[in-house]
């Protein structure tokens, strides 16, 4: 099988923000095998961003395929240093990049689909938190900020888990 791959280079990314406090105790939350063997936290409690994010990494992948598709793929970034990652991204649908006026121009006819969540996004959002809950997370809903990210495109971007 030959994979396949866009010509286009970028996306604007859609879905939800989560800030990375938020982030760090929804990922505590979930089942203790999983978080505990991919933090590389001691008794200091030394546990960073990144090592959260490969908690959740884990815990994707250790998902029953048909629950699987129901767990949001997340945006990892990795940051030059002395820069501190804000927010967790993540995603429910995309839209090629064609230029800058899909965000600016509301004549565009991409602007409204990148600007307004749509019921998708937030039936996506919902049925991500449940599935979070029944492995002991507790992300709270109202937390989470829409938002759009012009990012490389899906498949081409090896950040995205």
């Amino acid at each position: 099988m030959v994979a396949q791959f866009s010509k286009v280079r970028y996306a604007y990314w859609i879905g939800y923000q989560l800030s990375i406090e938020d982030f760090i105790s929804f990922v505590a939350g979930l089942p203790p095998a999983i978080v505990k063997r991919n933090l590389y936290q001691q008794e200091n409690d030394t546990a960073e961003y990144q090592d959260y994010f490969s908690a959740y990494i884990k815990w994707r992948r250790t998902l029953p395929k048909e629950q699987w598709k129901h767990s949001l793929r997340a945006l990892y970034r990795h940051l030059p240093d002395g820069q501190t990652a804000t927010h967790v991204v993540f995603f429910t649908r995309y839209v090629n990049y064609k230029g800058p006026q899909q965000v600016e121009d509301p004549a565009d006819p991409d602007y409204s689909v990148i600007h307004e969540e749509l019921a998708e996004d937030a039936e996506k959002l919902k049925r991500f938190v449940e599935l979070a809950r029944e492995y002991g997370g507790e992300p709270n809903i109202n937390k989470f900020e829409f938002t759009f990210k012009k990012e490389l495109h899906p498949t081409t971007d090896w950040r995205i888990f």
